[in-house]
């Protein structure tokens, strides 16, 4: 029953802000949802859960500008993703750190100056999750950030993956505070997948059979 929910407050999203995009509506759901602050992964749970209210009343929009595969004229093209979450893909650990990064894109629609407190959240261990403080997991962001009424700034956030990290998967948040009202904040989840290089292709020994090629 969550569909008809989240189209519920989309619509009053829209009834309050007609000019907002589905990029904004989506980015705005994301960052205003409330931190469950239990043991689960982003994967189960997302931005977390939905607060109608704030979703309608904020006046801040952090978007993450990333890209995406799609299928254009039978070929592979990246496209423009703006999403409200960091996905670092995945990546194989060799004989350095990781390292990535994505923009985000701090959108002030209000109509006074606001400074913000920027925090990083690691998940500890949990099914399917690796500790981040544990393996010295690091996300690279300012500490504080000033957006000026009606502007916008844009910040990177980075993550640095030390060689020594154990295979898997991190994750967690990145938590935005208004210094002027802390019971005012946003979160933008992020994750990523470490592994061993593995191979780079396989090829079969013989050609290939249907399943209903007989055989004697």
């Amino acid at each position: 029953m969550a569909t008809p929910h989240i189209a519920g407050v989309a619509a009053l999203m829209l009834q309050q802000n007609p000019d907002m995009d589905p990029f904004a509506v989506k980015t705005a759901l994301m960052n205003t949802s409330d931190d469950l602050k239990s043991d689960y992964s982003v994967f189960e749970v997302g931005a977390g859960r939905v607060d109608a209210y704030q979703a309608v009343h904020s006046n801040v929009s952090l978007q993450v500008l990333d890209k995406t595969s799609h299928v254009q004229n039978g070929e592979y093209v990246e496209i423009d993703e703006i999403t409200g979450s960091i996905s670092f893909g995945n990546h194989y650990l060799d004989s350095a750190d990781i390292k990535d990064s994505r923009t985000i894109k701090v959108m002030n629609n209000g109509q006074q100056e606001q400074t913000y407190k920027v925090e990083v959240e690691y998940h500890t261990a949990r099914k399917g999750v690796q500790d981040g403080v544990k393996n010295n997991i690091k996300i690279e962001t300012p500490n504080t950030l000033t957006v000026g009424a009606g502007s916008s700034e844009e910040i990177t956030a980075g993550i640095v993956v030390p060689q020594s990290a154990e295979i898997g998967r991190y994750e967690g948040y990145i938590h935005v505070t208004n210094d002027a009202n802390p019971k005012e904040t946003y979160q933008i989840p992020f994750a990523i997948r470490v592994s061993d290089k593995g191979i780079d292709f396989a090829a079969p020994l013989s050609p290939s059979v249907t399943n209903d090629t007989p055989f004697h």
